[in-house]
This record gives C-alpha cells, structure tokens and sequence, in this order.
C-alpha cells in the first residue's frame, strides 16, 4: 500500500527520533511503499533560534524511503503559524496514497489534503495531534487562531472525510474534542513510543552491564536513572538534593541529558560518587541507560522519553499531569502529586526499602502491556484502524 505521510507543522530532520519519523519508518518495515513530504527547515539553531533549511526536492533516506522538501509559500517570519508550502497538491497526486496520514492540525496546507481525499474516494484520511492545553495557545491570538480559524477551514471539511483524529496522549486526544469540538468517537490514543531497533530488549542485560561497568555501578548499587533536557522546570535538582539525604551510599542518581547555563554550577558541586552526569547523549542511547536502572524518576513535564522508557519494562515515577495517567497502565509507575525535595526522598526510601512495594512495581513493569509503547505496534494499529488486510 502506498503511505504518504505529510510533516508540515514544523522542522523535520532526518536524524530524529520523532514520531513524524519512526511512524514512517515502521510503515516501510511492514512491506509498504512510504513517502514524507516536509518543509525545508530540518533544525533549528540552538545558538540563534532561526530554522535551518535543506534543499527542495526529493530524496531517498538510508531505510528506503522518499523524503520530499516543499518550499514555503511566503516568508519564515509570517509562515510560522501559518505552514503554508508550495506544490503539495501537486505532490499528492505524484505519489498518489492509498493512505495519507497528516501529523498535526494546525497547517492551512492541510487544505489540500482535505480536497485530494474528497477527489480520491478510496483515500484513508486520518490526522494527529501533538497539542494540549500545557504546551500550546496560551495567547488570545493563538487560542482565536485554532478555534475558529483553523477549526473552520481544516477541521471541519476534515470531519466529513477523516477516518480518523489521534490524539499522542491522553491529554492530546481531550483537547481535540475541547478546542475542535472533534466527536470523541472520531478520536483514538496513538501513543508515542519506542523504536524497536535502538531498543535491543534481547540484549537487555548486557546492555544493562555495559552502562554500569562504565561508570562503575556495582551490581549491588540501586541506581536510579533520569535525564532530559535539565533545567529548573525538570525538577531534576530537587530529586538529586532529595538523594543526597538518603543515608546509603548504594542508592545512586544517573542522570543523562544537556544541563542548562543556568544550572550547571549546581550539579558541578555535587558529590559525583552518589550522582553522575553523564552528559548528553545520542537518542538511541537512552534505552541503554534505562536497562541499567532499577527505577526510572521523571519529576518534571512530560517529554517523549517516558514513552520511551515504558517500552523497556523499567518500573519508574512520573509527575502526574491530567491527561497523561497512561503512564500508569499497569500499576508499573508511580504518579508524583508533589515536587518538594522531602516528597522525593519518601518515594526514593519507599522503593529501596520496601522490598514488596518494590518488586510489585517491577513485575508490572515487565510484562508484554508494555509492547504498545513500540512503533512496530503503533504502525500496525493505525492499519487495523483502517481495516488494511494484508
């Protein structure tokens, strides 16, 4: 089956490890001819905060599959919340897909989607969403923007011909009703996860000696694992200030990820035989550092590593935000109601001290509930929820 899948809301670079990638990737894994088209900005400059742009056209990535860049339709500056770009009709008609999945709502470029699936009656429609009420329209303009404008001009033609609305998250799937006023049995979880082939789960336990014979974890140490990009929002300060009163040297904090200017002085003072920076590393090394855990702590706002980390079975605490209580789908993670440095160490002496609790957590963490979290299972529902037979 011909997949088109279409990336206009924002930078698409070749290297990430996105859902607007590994959904694609796993597409072409189960036997289908897949394409992307994309804007030409792939990343954007840490230092000055503008796009980087690559070339127009089409090519072939290292998985085999087509990747074409459309041009912007009128300048950056103005295009940011517009997502207008050049020939994607055009383009559908080229690659002419039996299904098309559009990420994100919020592109007027989406037009065209709507109108190649109203010409092409044997097109799959279905969106996503990646947006909720914690990370986007916070502004007057920007609320009156995706309320009335872009719910009228591409929600509601898309009502009448979508198969389907995905939502990433729980959270992401209750916004679509609340914002678009989408019916919610037009909507469905497609959650983010992991991608099988960094994940290595049958090498598990090597991978789990690797990572802690190179900081030098002892078998016997319970170490703790989190990461991200740290700063204060993350919280990942007060859970290291909440490590340092447990009173056994064995229970140690890794912790991986690029430390802001703002906070680095901080973790430079801590004691590094309890807490280890490991600094940042490439994405598919994360699930590494996540097999050499006996817990995994996410104390600040959700980031795709959760997700991430569900698919290797480690038993962890997240912070509980309305909306993402998917975390928690097997009694395998604890929901964190509070941030202080005295709540943290609670729940740090609860799983180092009670072995029960502890190993209840663990076994609930390690069964096969946890697959959904990996793309080759997400690629597969998006077909069965189209009815595609092989």
């Amino acid at each position: 089956m011909k997949i088109v899948h279409v990336c206009l809301c924002g930078t698409f670079g070749e290297d990430y490890a996105y859902q607007d990638n590994l959904l694609p990737k796993f597409h072409h894994k189960l036997g289908h001819d897949v394409t992307i088209i994309a804007p030409i900005y792939c990343h954007i400059n840490t230092q000055t905060g503008k796009d980087e742009t690559a070339p127009c056209g089409e090519k072939y990535l290292a998985d085999g599959i087509k990747l074409i860049r459309l041009a912007p339709l009128i300048k950056n500056r103005v295009n940011i919340r517009l997502h207008l770009f050049k020939n994607l009709y055009k383009v559908l008609q080229q690659e002419s897909p039996k299904l098309l999945f559009v990420h994100g709502i919020d592109s007027l470029s989406y037009t065209n989607c709507i109108r190649y699936a109203r010409n092409n009656h044997n097109v799959y429609l279905v969106f996503d969403n990646h947006a909720d009420w914690n990370n986007s329209y916070h502004s007057k303009i920007a609320y009156y923007w995706a309320k009335h404008i872009i719910k009228r001009i591409i929600v509601y033609p898309a009502l009448k011909i979508a198969k389907q609305f995905y939502g990433v998250t729980p959270a992401r799937c209750s916004f679509l009703n609340e914002m678009y006023d989408i019916p919610t049995d037009k909507i469905k979880l497609l959650p983010f996860g992991a991608d099988d082939d960094a994940l290595k789960i049958g090498m598990k336990l090597t991978l789990r000696n690797e990572i802690r014979n190179q900081y030098s974890i002892s078998p016997s140490d319970f170490l703790i694992v989190t990461g991200g990009k740290i700063d204060r929002r993350k919280n990942i300060h007060l859970l290291a200030e909440a490590l340092l009163k447990i009173d056994n040297a064995s229970v140690k904090l890794l912790i991986f990820g690029a430390v802001n200017n703002d906070i680095k002085d901080y973790f430079s003072s801590l004691p590094s035989d309890r807490i280890i920076m490991a600094g940042w590393i490439p994405s598919n090394e994360v699930y590494k550092y996540f097999y050499a855990a006996d817990f995994v702590i996410f104390p600040g706002l959700h980031s795709v590593l959760w997700e991430q980390m569900l698919a290797t079975r480690v038993p962890c605490a997240c912070t509980r935000i309305k909306g993402f209580e998917h975390m928690n789908y097997n009694g395998n993670c604890i929901l964190l109601d509070n941030s202080t440095v005295e709540y943290y160490r609670d729940i740090i002496d609860r799983v180092t001290k009670d072995d029960e609790y502890y190993m209840k957590l663990k076994n609930n963490a390690d069964t096969d509930l946890a697959n959904q979290f990996r793309y080759s299972k997400i690629a597969q529902q998006v077909l069965e929820d189209i009815n595609f037979s092989y």
